[in-house]
C-alpha cells in the first residue's frame, strides 16, 4: 500500500457565518427575500440568495460571494540571509525539516494563480520539487494559496512540498514583513502561476 497523501478539505457552507438556515414555520420576508421552513441562504451579498437543490449540500456552490477568482498566491521566505543560514543549520541537524517561524518570515512575491489550494496541492504531489512557479521556490519557503473560501499554506522542503496545518504559521503576522531575500519574477515576468496539466 502507498503512503497515504494528507488532503486539503474545503470549508463547508454551514461552517461560514453568512451561511443561514431558516427554521422558523411562519414565512417572513426578511435580507431581501422572502424565506420558508426549510430553506438555506447565504447572506454575504447586498441581499440573500438561496441556495438551489442542484446546489452542493455541504461545499460552497461555483457563485459563492467569498471566492477569488483568481486566487492570491503568496510566497513568504527568511528575513535576511543570517536568518535562513541559521535556519540550514539546525535543519542539517535533524532527520526533519524544522516547522516554520513565522517571526522569521517575510513577504517575498505576491501575484495570482488559476489554482484552488487543492488543485495546488494536487499538482504538488505529481511533481514534487520540480513544480514551477512565478519564483522560484527555495527549501524553507512558504507558499499560500487563498481562493477566499480558506488560505491553505504549503512548506518547501528538500523532497517537495509539505501541507502545513491552519495554525502551523501565521501569514496575517508574516505578511506585516517583507524578505530581503527577494528575487526576481520567473516566467517573462507573469505574476500568474499556471496549470501545468493539460
Amino acid at each position: 500500500m502507498g503512503k497515504q497523501v494528507e488532503r486539503v478539505l474545503v470549508p463547508a457552507c454551514w461552517c461560514c457565518d453568512k451561511y443561514y438556515h431558516y427554521c422558523e414555520t411562519v414565512t417572513k420576508y426578511q435580507h431581501g427575500v422572502t424565506m420558508y421552513l426549510g430553506d438555506r441562504f447565504c447572506l454575504a451579498g447586498k441581499r440573500a440568495r438561496k441556495f438551489r437543490a442542484r446546489d452542493p449540500k455541504q461545499k460552497p456552490p461555483a457563485w459563492c460571494p467569498k471566492r477569488k477568482t483568481p486566487s492570491e498566491l503568496r510566497v513568504y521566505r527568511f528575513l535576511d540571509e543570517e536568518t535562513r543560514q541559521m535556519q540550514t543549520f539546525f535543519a542539517g541537524l535533524r532527520s526533519s525539516d524544522l516547522a516554520p517561524s513565522k517571526s522569521a518570515y517575510g513577504v517575498c512575491f505576491e501575484g495570482t494563480t488559476e489554482w484552488t489550494p487543492r488543485r495546488f496541492w494536487e499538482i504538488c504531489n505529481q511533481y514534487g520539487a520540480e513544480l514551477k512557479l512565478p519564483v522560484a521556490v527555495e527549501p524553507f519557503d512558504v507558499v499560500e494559496i487563498d481562493d477566499g473560501l480558506q488560505p491553505v499554506c504549503f512548506y518547501r522542503t528538500y523532497a517537495g512540498f509539505r501541507l502545513l496545518h491552519r495554525y502551523d504559521f501565521d501569514t496575517k503576522d508574516a505578511r506585516k514583513r517583507t524578505s530581503t531575500l527577494r528575487k526576481e519574477k520567473e516566467n517573462d515576468g507573469n505574476d500568474r502561476a499556471e496549470d501545468p496539466v493539460s
